[in-house]
């Protein structure tokens, strides 16, 4: 049996003596003792750690493995968090609702050409993904904004009713469905009429024109597509016809 000095006393013990039977100073503590102590301090530290770094929006989270808690060389893996504001979406798409907002305060948009003005690299950048699930945590009246974006067509210039629709549900136009452009076009008080002397105004701005040749303009697929009637009125109050 190995013999060591108290460290208090002086007296000859044996070293695996827990305390010394002259003086019962305390030689050492239990292993099992300070295992539990050391595990209990890990968790508190743990646990603070977390509590702070998730008053960030993003924040990076430790995972300590059991071996530290052993008393071994702690392994740890950081894995970066972002953690759901409180309506269930992500930062980025909470930033696309509020770029989708002042978008609807200033001017009339369908949902796919809102998502393209978004995520567009001539946009906002924002993802696809990012983008739709903003739009469509809105709640839009699709009908109105269609009537909103006619209304602004209708102020820059002459549009027959199936043109107007058309600019407002083609892909190079609006975005719209032909049902949203076609409910907001049939809304409005228009005259097609008049709209047709402003058409043939401007193209008489533009170039010289027959009678004939103004009315085909106006009324044909590749032009405008009035009716005819409506054409004809629109050539002949322009003066084209005289």
């Amino acid at each position: 049996m190995a013999i060591k000095k108290c460290k208090e006393c002086g007296n000859d013990i044996s070293t695996k003596a827990e305390s010394c039977p002259k003086c019962g100073a305390v030689l050492k503590m239990k292993t099992g003792c300070l295992g539990y102590i050391g595990a209990a301090f890990l968790i508190f530290v743990a646990a603070s750690v977390i509590v702070s770094l998730m008053n960030d929006d993003t924040y990076t989270a430790r995972h300590i493995s059991s071996s530290a808690v052993a008393g071994k060389p702690a392994e740890t893996e950081t894995v970066l968090v972002t953690p759901a504001q409180e309506n269930g979406l992500t930062r980025p798409q909470n930033n696309a609702i509020r770029s989708a907002k002042q978008y609807l305060r200033i001017s009339g948009f369908s949902r796919r050409g809102l998502i393209n003005q978004l995520s567009s690299d001539a946009g906002d950048g924002y993802s696809i993904a990012d983008a739709t699930a903003a739009v469509d945590s809105l709640n839009v009246d699709w009908n109105e904004q269609a009537v909103r974006s006619a209304n602004r067509y209708l102020s820059i210039s002459g549009f027959s009713r199936k043109g107007l629709i058309k600019q407002l549900s083609t892909d190079t136009g609006d975005g719209y469905s032909v049902a949203e452009a076609t409910v907001a076009v049939d809304s409005l008080n228009v005259d097609w009429n008049e709209q047709a002397v402003r058409s043939a105004k401007r193209y008489l701005s533009i170039s010289g024109f027959s009678c004939k040749g103004l009315i085909e303009q106006l009324s044909s697929s590749a032009g405008d597509e009035y009716t005819v009637s409506e054409a004809t009125y629109g050539a002949q109050q322009a003066g084209a016809c005289k």
